[in-house]
Order: C-alpha cells, then structure tokens, then sequence
C-alpha cells in the first residue's frame, strides 16, 4: 500500500537508529548525511545509540514521516513495524523479514572477494574464523567455502560464540584471555603458510594476538584478513591488520535513497537490496605471497622484521641457515628478486609509511627507514616511485 507523501512544505522528519560503537554503524552515518546532502533536505533525529539496543520510548509516540534503523533484535523489527510508518532495515542483522524494506552489503560478495584474493597470492591452505548464529557470518563463511571447494581446496575452520548480546547491545561477558588461548592452540594446528579469513575486524585482531602468543608469524605462516576496515582497530595492532570495505557508506546511502522514494510515496522492494563491498585494504597482516620453503620462508620473515636496522644479505642467508648464493637462488626462483631487493623494498615502504602518516622531517624518516642518509634515500626514492619524498608527501595529504 502506498504512503501518503509530506507536504512540500514540510521538511520529512525521520528517525535514525543505528550504532556508533563500530565503524559501519559510523560509517551508514556518514551515507545517509551525504545523500541528504545532495537531496531536499530531513529533520533528523538521532541519538547514540549501542548494538542491539532497545527502540527509544519517544519512539511510541512520534509523528514521523520515516525510519532508518540498524535491526538485530525481534521485538525492535516488530515494534517498528508497527508504527504503520516507511521503514528501512540497514546491513541484516537478522534474518530477512517479508514486506521490509532492507538495504545490505554484500556479505556472500565479502566472502568471494576473500577466497578471491588468497588464491591469487597463491595460497594452497586455508582456514575461516566466525561466530556462530550472525547472518553475516553464517553468509560469508558459505561464500568463501563454495569459491574454495570449486577450486578443489578443503578448509579449516573454528566458530565461536557470537561475542554480541542482541538483547543488550553488549559485549558477552568473557574473559579475552580464555579466547585468546582457544585461538592459539587452533592456530598452531594450521598448516603454514595458511590464508586465514576472519570474518570481522573484531575476530581478526583477536587473531593477532593470538598468533603472538602462540609465536606464530603474521603474514609469513598465517595470513589474517578482516572485514569492517574499522582502522582505528585495524592499524592499532602489530601488525596492521588487512581489512576488506563492507561499504556501510554506501549502505547508508541507498537506505536514505529507499526511504526517500518511499516517503514519496513508491513501493518497498519486495527483495533486500544489496551494495557491493568495496576495496580490500592490504595492511602487513597480509602482504605476504605464500612460501612454502620455509627456509625462504624464515629469510622473508626477518627482513620484514629488521629491513631497517641496517641488516645485510648476509645476516638473512645466517639467519635462514642458507649459504648467500643459495640464498639468492631461491629468492629468484620463488619471488623473482633478489634479497638486497626485499630489503629495499622493505626500506621503501616504511619510509612512503612514515612520509603520509608523519610529519616527521625527511632526515628522520631516512634513519627510521634504514637509509645512510636523506640523500640516499631521495636518490632511491626517485629511482623507485618516480618523484622525491616531499613530493610524495604533499600527494598522500591529498
């Protein structure tokens, strides 16, 4: 049945109800502020809210023209849909209710995107970290799997309970240190190098921390994907964890386009309309190809943690217990480089790290990034990336 569409005269009024505690929460925020930036503009009303929260009493009685709200609770979707207003369901928390409107990302494209990805960094193991009873996680694991057992790759995997009251909004109570050791005793059962697909962010840095207690090296014998780009969380870890967009903007965004439409009186959709995810962010808990000589493995693994001390070829063909021009050998084989190239690429991307995320003078990128000299470092610089280090700088600000 249509609804009667506001008055022109009347800017619509509508109720936003969506956490801001994670980054999609905050993000479907965003998306919805930009469409009605570049539309007739709403009264809107919204008040921080916590995942799974209870709809607002002042809900009951409000004379709104629209809702925008994130669902993951039975009595919240049934008491929304009793205020006989246009409704819009964000992301899907909950399994799809018939006659609402819903907009989501693409949670089977996140876990195609995810199998996608490892394979083509030539991964041969395989493993998935989710939470039982979340759609989302329920929908990305089937994803990743049938994209994997297409290729003819069996996967390893581990489900906990969801860490999410959808009665509270909370945190389960539990004791991280517990779950911690639970992912390190699964994680030591992995066979290296072994792509590991998490199935939020919260999961993958969970995952960390986990692997550093069990001292198993990320990216070299596990590499750890997430999902959400949260990059607060993402790059507060060591490593910095690799994050596929879910595009909550763009969730967002074509939630406030439905609801508009619907304002004005045109039909829900009778199926969820799905955003497509967006870019997956390399971060280092990634950014490994997969080796299987753990040897070359082993030489890998310590250039990426000490390119910038000043180590030599020599001290990788030690530490990897290879003479150097075995050791040569095999980097050209297996990487199509040479050890001294690993290291300067090493040295490269700290120093482009430092440049767009510091402000630190050049001299002193030059000593955190390994390099003699600043001078040295401009000459590799423009050799490498084409432009000089301050040039470099003022285009990442952009």
């Amino acid at each position: 049945m249509k609804q009667n569409a506001p008055t022109a005269a009347k800017r619509p009024h509508v109720a936003v109800l969506t956490e801001t505690t994670h980054t999609a929460g905050r993000n479907t925020l965003r998306g919805i502020g930009q469409y009605i930036k570049e539309h007739e503009p709403w009264s809107t009303y919204y008040a921080p809210r916590t995942l799974g929260e209870k709809a607002p009493s002042w809900l009951k009685g409000w004379k709104g023209d629209g809702i925008i709200a994130r669902v993951s609770s039975e009595p919240v979707m049934e008491e929304l849909k009793a205020l006989g207003i246009p409704f819009v369901d964000m992301i899907g928390g909950m399994p799809t209710e018939p006659g609402t409107a819903r907009v989501s990302g693409s949670d089977e494209g996140i876990g195609r995107k995810a199998a996608d990805y490892f394979m083509k960094n030539g991964f041969r193991n395989f493993a998935f970290l989710g939470m039982r009873n979340e759609v989302w996680s329920v929908t990305r694991k089937i994803a990743y799997f049938n994209v994997l057992h297409e290729h003819g790759f069996s996967v390893n995997e581990l489900l906990l309970p969801s860490f999410y009251d959808s009665a509270s909004g909370e945190y389960r109570k539990r004791s991280w240190e517990k779950v911690e050791e639970e992912l390190a005793v699964w994680a030591a059962t992995l066979p290296a190098p072994c792509a590991v697909f998490c199935a939020n962010d919260d999961l993958g840095r969970y995952m960390i921390e986990a692997c550093r207690r069990a001292d198993i090296a990320v990216p070299d014998e596990l590499a750890l994907l997430g999902v959400d780009n949260d990059t607060l969380f993402c790059e507060l870890y060591d490593p910095p964890l690799s994050s596929i967009d879910a595009n909550h903007f763009g969730v967002g965004y074509e939630a406030a386009s439905l609801l508009d439409g619907m304002m004005r009186g045109e039909e829900a959709p009778t199926l969820p309309l799905l955003v497509p995810a967006g870019e997956i962010i390399v971060r280092t808990s990634s950014d490994v190809l997969a080796i299987s000589d753990p040897n070359l493995a082993s030489a890998v693994h310590f250039i990426r943690q000490h390119a910038c001390e000043g180590i030599s070829v020599g001290d990788v063909a030690a530490h990897a217990f290879l003479s150097r021009s075995v050791l040569q050998r095999r980097f050209k084989a297996e990487l199509g480089q040479t050890a001294h190239e690993r290291i300067l690429q090493e040295k490269l991307s700290r120093a482009r790290n430092l440049l767009a995320e510091t402000s630190l003078p050049l001299v002193d990128i030059a000593e955190k990034a390994g390099f003699t000299h600043q001078e040295y470092m401009g000459a590799t610089f423009r050799k490498h990336q084409g432009t000089t280090p301050a040039q470099y700088r003022i285009q990442s600000k952009k």
